[in-house]
């Protein structure tokens, strides 16, 4: 067999002598990128930074050679290579680990799968790509505006139900789902137990029509569906929550603002994302503490939310308190109460913070800044699950589940005897941690678009979409402030707007002043035809429809192309909000 490399997709690189026809494969995730790799049967294969890995992945928290993976008839075992940021399984450190189907590891931002085929078919070999996905998508958004059709875009989740089993991995459903579906529809998968569906030619009624059929399918699967958005970022945001907000009582969410209003959900777009959602799904149905960490603004709090929705407390209290804000005098008072007469001013009984929470959750942010004092003081309820209110004897039960977050290493705080160790062991009974935006790029063009829509009706604007300047700006910027600073960001942007789209002189001078990362190995006397005939033709196609004010039967005789040679550009080069709808 030839050993020569593969391309399979953009920025993964696949030896073709690893492709076999084997029953196990493994899904790697990593950005908007998914790969279905076919294993033969006791052959080992690398995946790595780059080669001479058999699975090339750019991935900067990858080494050269970090894991290996074996089909065994057992299962497939994957052995860490001594990397330096380490293999991950179930949120632990490994050296060796065997995998069942629909087991996972993670690498960085690379998470890797398994699935089992049923005889010598692969189970998820008639998916697209992500990549592939959202083209098509794109396409299909040009040619509804041209020819007035109707798309659809459809998120399907598996999620656990009593009695049925844990397994919701997307190699036991997505064989039947794919059967159900037309020749023309795509499937792209959205992590090890959710895909989408682009669906064409459809409006709400027929839309409706085929979720329910695919909900008869598998008692485990729940849909949510988007018809109405102006881009497939948005479309997809859109599918994405309407599938967070349905449950195993309301199988089928479609898109509309009162299905999604007032959900400050975490936007599940990139690996990174999905990967942490899959974490909540399971972290979410326990009462056990959860320790929430990450920068300034990731997002630590909106996670923290999504747990109490999400588990069987969501009808009760969510309660937030800012550790860094009390002394350890106010601690005391604020967490436990007190009664009448406890101290100096105390003229009435009042209740604490982990009883108003009773039958909810209290987050405890910031917790890093408790006092050693205040510190004991907490370790003790958590302990004895019982606490008092200042000047009382009467001991109260806890009931409620405590969440704690923080930006800062523990650990180290530990080391310099900061933080109490018995503490950190007792809050940190699970670990999420919520990546900064700057590492999960796939995650900034539907944060744009959300925000957009938030900012623009929160403050009565006409804003409609943002150019395509504008949008690069603010896929280029660092975002030290994480997910605040960019919705701090576009919120300026609309006030400053006066205009339908947000330009790039409506962001603020940090954002459009920095420019993407030049290629560091590039000569400067090197041009980049590809990328320069690229531009050309955007710049032609763009002139064309503007000349034509959005006809596109007039752009294409502009061009002497066929219309239908004009929509599949547009839709390439995202332009498709400059092309109008003909008229009846």
């Amino acid at each position: 067999m030839s050993d020569q490399d593969r391309t399979i997709g953009e920025g993964t690189i696949v030896r073709s002598r690893a492709i076999g026809e084997g029953r196990t494969t493994l899904v790697v995730y990593w950005d908007d990128h998914n790969e279905v790799i076919p294993l033969q049967d006791g052959v080992a294969l690398v995946l790595g930074r780059s080669k001479p890995a058999d699975i090339v992945v750019p991935e900067g928290k990858l080494s050269r050679s970090h894991a290996r993976f074996t089909s065994l008839e057992e299962g497939v075992k994957v052995e860490d290579l001594g990397s330096t940021n380490g293999t991950h399984h179930r949120g632990a450190r490994i050296k060796s680990v065997l995998l069942a189907p629909g087991d996972s590891v993670t690498m960085g931002r690379v998470t890797v799968s398994v699935n089992r085929a049923e005889g010598r078919a692969n189970l998820l070999g008639d998916v697209v790509s992500y990549l592939d996905f959202r083209e098509r998508l794109r396409n299909e958004i040009v040619r509804t505006r041209t020819f007035r059709r109707g798309v659809a875009v459809m998120c399907v989740r598996a999620v656990p139900v009593p009695g049925g089993g844990g397994d919701t991995h997307v190699s036991t459903w997505v064989p039947a789902v794919r059967a159900a579906l037309r020749p023309v529809d795509r499937m792209a998968l959205s992590g090890p137990s959710a895909a989408f569906l682009l669906i064409p030619e459809t409006d709400e009624d027929r839309a409706r029509v085929v979720a329910e059929g695919l909900l008869g399918l598998d008692e485990r699967l729940v849909v949510g569906a988007a018809l109405h958005g102006s881009s497939a970022a948005e479309l997809v945001d859109a599918a994405r929550r309407c599938a967070r907000a349905a449950h195993v009582d309301e199988r089928l969410v479609l898109h509309s603002h009162d299905a999604l209003a007032g959900v400050d959900e975490p936007l599940f777009a990139s690996p990174q994302m999905i990967e942490l959602e899959e974490l909540l799904e399971r972290v979410s149905r326990s009462r056990i503490p959860v320790l929430i960490t990450g920068e300034t603004g990731s997002g630590k709090e909106v996670v923290a939310q999504a747990i109490h929705r999400r588990g069987p407390r969501a009808t009760g209290p969510m309660l937030v308190v800012n550790c860094a804000t009390m002394s350890d005098a106010h601690v005391q008072t604020a967490l436990f109460g007190h009664e009448k007469g406890a101290f100096e001013g105390a003229t009435e009984r009042r209740e604490g913070l982990l009883e108003k929470a009773r039958g909810g959750t209290l987050l405890l942010d910031e917790v890093s800044e408790l006092g050693i004092e205040a510190q004991a003081m907490l370790l003790r309820v958590l302990e004895s699950q019982v606490f008092q209110r200042v000047g009382g004897d009467e001991a109260i039960e806890l009931d409620a589940r405590i969440l704690a977050a923080t930006n800062r290493d523990l650990t180290e705080l530990v080391a310099r005897e900061a933080f109490r160790r018995d503490l950190l062991f007792r809050l940190n009974a699970i670990a999420i941690h919520v990546p900064p935006l700057r590492d999960r790029a796939g995650d900034i063009d539907p944060l744009v678009d959300r925000f957009l829509r938030e900012a623009s009706v929160a403050n009565g604007a006409r804003v409609e979409g943002i150019e395509e300047e504008a949008r690069a700006a603010l896929r280029a910027h660092r975002w030290t402030g994480n997910v605040r600073e960019l919705r701090n960001c576009l919120e300026r942007a609309v006030v400053a707007c006066t205009v339908t789209k947000v330009r790039l002189e409506d962001l603020p001078v940090e954002v459009r002043g920095v420019e993407p990362e030049a290629e560091p190995t590039r000569d400067e006397g090197i041009i980049d035809l590809r990328a320069e005939v690229r531009a050309h033709e955007q710049r032609l196609l763009l002139d064309a429809l503007r000349r034509a004010q959005g006809d596109g039967k007039r752009a294409a005789e502009l061009l002497s192309i066929p219309l239908r040679t004009l929509v599949r550009k547009v839709g390439t080069h995202e332009l498709g909000e400059h092309l109008n709808a003909p008229a009846h």
